[in-house]
């Protein structure tokens, strides 16, 4: 097969040159390295610029379809496309976009899933200079090899490749409506209190059966949270559990394999061969986007992160469902000037209204069903996203003919 390079079908446009003062933590969202993962973009972690600003960068809007791609630091090579439903952000200065030529002669979907191959992270890797903080230019990006087929050949590969990666989006999706459901299913009995409510109403809430709701009492009484539960507690979460810290690994002493390293990011730092602690896991960064919790439904490697587990509690979803409630807090939590830590000792001064055991259980029950269902459609976007990379050179290669697979033989 002949190659040519990526240079020949479009160029690497870096973003605009953002300057330091000009962020701000609310305005019109930002688009950086940190935010460029592999294959989708995240936003929860936004930097803003204002109105004014966004004038002047007005030609680094994305829109649907752009690919953009890490050009330093701990993200470098990585690429990302933007979703039709993706909020509208700019570009900042060391993300790079694809822009391709008037006479492009392949379907840029297929030179986005060429861009998020192995092949194709090995190149990024291998190109990246700078021993503290690599980096790739736009120049070096466009050398990447491209596979010299038809446009008619990559449609045929992106359509095969899309399917799959629309599977992955709609599990996304499903998952989002579940977690929404467990959180405010939790909302509902620990925080707005609404059984309680209801019943000093005279009333059963919807979808709560009168056994059900004889668990909670038919009161109130005042606390320094306000009013709570008659015969609830006021506690702090170390009375309930202690936070386990994790043990910190370098990339350098990983060893290779697949079990996610959990450090101070959104996601995975990097993989490991072997866990040291089993799921499910709820996770707090400690430093890096320090206090940011997150649930796990596989076995990690708890690196610089706080950690809670089944060792701990045997209410794990409930208690994510407590700290995700209670996010904003834990950011607020944040000490040491230049590098900002959350540690254990910070979650377990948490102030929590503590119900009766058999609410945590059966609270328990109902939302386990839904992470359990969750946590299988991770495994299934895992094995998905690890079908379609596979996919990718062996239909460049005819390995796998294309009109096999469109013809579902």
């Amino acid at each position: 097969m002949s190659f040519k390079k990526l240079g020949d079908y479009g160029k690497i446009k870096s973003g605009f040159a953002f300057k330091s003062e000009y962020f701000q933590p609310h305005g019109f969202p930002v688009i950086k390295i940190k935010n460029v993962t592999s294959g989708t973009l995240t936003y929860n972690n936004l930097d803003c610029v204002s109105l004014e600003i966004k004038k002047e960068a007005i030609n680094f809007l994305t829109k649907p379809s752009d690919i953009l791609i890490a050009m330093t630091g701990a993200n470098v090579g990585k690429v990302a496309v933007v979703k039709n439903d993706d909020p509208q952000a700019l570009i900042n200065q060391r993300v790079g976009r694809f822009i391709p030529k008037k006479d492009c002669a392949l379907d840029t979907r297929f030179i986005y899933y060429l861009m998020i191959s192995n092949e194709a992270h090995s190149f990024f890797s291998i190109s990246a200079y700078g021993s503290a903080q690599p980096n790739i230019s736009g120049s070096l990006i466009e050398e990447l090899p491209v596979p010299d087929i038809s446009f008619l050949e990559s449609k045929a590969i992106a359509d095969i490749l899309s399917s799959l990666d629309d599977k992955i989006a709609l599990n996304q999706q499903i998952n989002q409506t579940l977690e929404s459901i467990a959180q405010t299913l939790f909302k509902s009995w620990f925080i707005d209190f609404d059984p309680v409510k209801a019943k000093m109403a005279g009333r059963v809430p919807k979808g709560m059966d009168a056994d059900l709701l004889a668990l909670f009492p038919d009161s109130f009484e005042d606390s320094e949270l306000g009013p709570i539960p008659k015969g609830w507690k006021i506690k702090k979460l170390g009375s309930v559990l202690t936070p386990k810290k994790g043990k910190v690994i370098t990339k350098q002493t990983t060893q290779p394999g697949n079990v996610p390293v959990i450090a101070g990011g959104l996601g995975p730092a990097y993989y490991h061969s072997t866990a040291n602690v089993t799921a499910p896991v709820i996770t707090v960064s400690a430093s890096g986007n320090a206090g940011y919790t997150n649930l796990y439904h596989e076995n990690i490697w708890a690196s610089d992160c706080s950690y809670i587990n089944i060792t701990q509690t045997p209410f794990v979803y409930s208690i994510y469902s407590f700290l995700k409630s209670r996010q904003t807090e834990i950011f607020s939590m944040q000490q040491g000037a230049v590098q900002p830590h959350v540690y254990p000792s910070d979650l377990m001064r948490i102030v929590m209204a503590d119900a009766p055991k058999n609410i945590w259980k059966k609270c328990e029950t109902i939302i386990a069903s839904l992470y359990n269902k969750i946590g299988e459609n991770i495994l299934e976007n895992k094995t998905l996203t690890e079908t379609r990379d596979a996919l990718l050179p062996k239909l460049l290669s005819g390995e796998i003919p294309v009109a096999n697979i469109n013809s579902g033989e």
